[in-house]
């Protein structure tokens, strides 16, 4: 019984011997009756598939990025004023915190050699020390600032026994006096826009020496403050021109209320051919309702932009002959030339239009025609 069942499997075994070699040699058959210029096609690479772009549609923008931190409108660089002679300068009351901090209307920021600086809300700055009997713009503001303290003082642009009265109580409600004779000191206040300021530094504590103190008080709107060196400043920002910040994955729309510049006097005996440079500054104040930023953002400054959304194509997908500009557009049966102007280009994008025929949003563009 086990002989035939040995003679079975050689059988099997000859029999799929003879089908691989009849196929092998039936492949090598057919390599045999190929012509040379089918080998030879057969050998060369495979032609390289077209890549190809969506068209799309939406409003192009063309702008330079910065980054902002957060600020206020209105930055004002304090110089604290030094004693005459060789009186030296002792800082006798101060609020020192780490890093300055949010002041309100009327509170104090420092006091050098027993003499006080307040920090105010006030639409028209104290340009002058006020004596009895003066008046004007600067009286009458004051006069306002010290009515949104609380204080009952008459409604006058005139600096009369009242108005000094009210001041004295202002000054004895903080520790300090105020003589009405020497008048109401200008060098008190510092002057802020709405009702809170922040100052940029630490505070020297009490004891310290004081000289040429400098403090950097912002006030006003919240929004963004943008620094930069004029050398690598964004060229073309302008006041009133819109602004994109880029805050938690979301484009808000704002708007530059502000843009200054100051230059570097060159050094005595230095060439300056080049420039002294600088530093320049753009303030973006954010729409109304707009949670102002804890950390530093991305801005876009706008330049330039479509007043709606357009086709817009990729540079890499447009091309020229002669003076004539066209796009490739992949059609079910090949392929078609189309020629177009161009509109407003920005960061390797271009605004385009077909000047003859039609070009549709998601039109494939052959990339590198």
């Amino acid at each position: 019984m086990v002989e035939p069942r040995r003679i079975r499997v050689k059988t099997w075994a000859v029999l799929l011997t003879v089908a691989i070699g009849a196929a092998a040699s039936g492949y090598g058959a057919a390599q045999l009756l190929k012509s040379p210029e089918q080998k030879a096609a057969e050998a060369q690479a495979p032609e390289p598939s077209v890549i190809t772009v969506p068209l799309e549609r939406k409003q192009l923008v063309d702008a330079v990025t910065w980054w902002c931190d957060p600020g206020r409108s209105q930055d004002q660089v304090v110089q604290f004023p030094t004693e005459p002679g060789d009186v030296r300068q002792i800082v006798t009351e101060s609020r020192s915190t780490a890093d300055g901090g949010e002041f309100g209307s009327g509170d104090l920021v420092l006091a050098i050699n027993g003499k006080p600086r307040f920090v105010i809300e006030l639409e028209v700055p104290l340009y002058r020390d006020i004596h009895v009997g003066d008046s004007g713009p600067d009286v009458a503001s004051f006069a306002h600032s010290l009515r949104e303290l609380g204080f009952v003082v008459p409604e006058s642009s005139v600096a009369d026994a009242d108005f000094f009265s009210v001041a004295k109580m202002f000054y004895a409600k903080r520790g300090y006096v105020l003589e009405i004779e020497s008048g109401l000191p200008a060098r008190d206040f510092i002057a802020i826009q709405g009702a809170t300021a922040l100052i940029d530094r630490a505070l020297p504590p009490v004891g310290a020496d004081a000289t040429a103190i400098q403090i950097t008080a912002s006030s006003g709107a919240a929004g963004l403050r943008c620094e930069f060196d004029t050398s690598s400043a964004p060229q073309g920002v302008i006041a009133g021109s819109t602004a994109i910040v880029h805050i938690d994955g979301e484009d808000i729309r704002a708007v530059t209320a502000d843009v200054s510049a100051t230059s570097n006097s060159p050094a005595e005996g230095t060439d300056d051919s080049e420039g002294s440079g600088g530093t320049a500054s753009a303030f973006v104040a954010l729409p109304a309702g707009q949670e102002q930023p804890l950390v530093s953002v991305e801005v876009d400054f706008v330049l330039e932009e479509t007043e709606q959304k357009v086709l817009v194509a990729p540079a890499a997908a447009i091309w020229q002959k002669g003076n004539s500009t066209y796009v490739t557009v992949v059609e079910q049966d090949g392929q078609k030339d189309v020629e177009v102007t161009i509109g407003l280009s920005s960061a390797g994008q271009a605004e385009i239009a077909a000047v003859s025929g039609t070009l549709s949003e998601g039109d494939r563009l052959v990339v590198g025609a």
